[in-house]
């Protein structure tokens, strides 16, 4: 019999994941205060869905290809790489660190930029425009469509 390929089993333990994580996320409590807005499990539940559905997707394609499973491993990533990863994952935890001492704008507008410049992008345009279209977009989302409260910018470091 034919092994299944890495694509059907990663597919699969993702579809196990959302439904824990949907399960869990129906257990929120939904508090006071959320009869105008989105509750607390809109997001995670965006988010798991769009899980499920990338993860439906993949099972389909491992299965319409053929799941086969060819013997070999996939390559190991080049060390730059890897490295390249290990320090965007550091800025990440920075932006996690920063993100509610500085407040979502600035926060967003040292890390975005930093990011795609670790990730390769030297495009100036991409460096210095797109990053603060994105984030005045998300702002504006958040904070007048769907009336999301995001860390402001903080008191103390007006000049």
């Amino acid at each position: 019999m034919k092994k299944a390929n890495h694509d059907t089993y990663v597919a699969i333990a993702f579809l196990m994941f959302c439904a824990f994580a949907w399960w869990r996320i129906s257990k929120l409590p939904l508090g006071v205060g959320y009869e105008h807005t989105i509750g607390p499990e809109f997001f995670p539940g965006v988010m798991t869905a769009t899980i499920a559905l990338l993860s439906l997707a993949l099972l389909g394609r491992s299965l319409w290809y053929g799941a086969l499973d060819a013997g070999e491993a996939p390559a190991m990533a080049a060390g730059n790489v890897l490295l390249r990863m290990a320090l965007f994952i550091v800025l990440l935890v920075v932006y996690i660190l920063i993100y509610e001492p500085l407040g979502f704008l600035v926060a967003s507008a040292v890390i975005l930029p930093a990011g795609m410049l670790l990730l390769g992008e030297r495009r100036p345009l991409h460096i210095f425009v797109f990053p603060y279209v994105i984030i005045g977009l998300a702002y504006y989302g958040f904070t007048k469509i769907m009336m999301v409260p995001l860390p402001e910018f903080p008191s103390y470091l007006y000049f």
